[in-house]
């Protein structure tokens, strides 16, 4: 996951540069890889997709998955 892009792009500004003339980000599906004794799950990039997942694995984490990510 790319988080914060704003500090990235900030800290570029300070020295008159742009971000984007150094890389290009391409967004990753499934985003990564977690492995579990039990076999590897897959995280996807839509938040959607990802939201489903958690409650599928656990009742109710979507909702605070939405509350940690405000």
């Amino acid at each position: 996951w790319y988080w914060m892009p704003d500090v990235f792009e900030r800290y570029f500004e300070c020295f008159g540069k742009k971000l984007s003339d150094y890389y290009q980000l391409t967004r990753l599906d499934p985003s990564y890889r977690v492995y579990y004794p039990d076999g590897p799950l897959d995280i996807p990039a839509d938040y959607e997709a990802l939201r489903r997942l958690f409650e599928e694995l656990e009742p109710g984490s979507a909702a605070r998955l939405d509350a940690f990510m405000r």
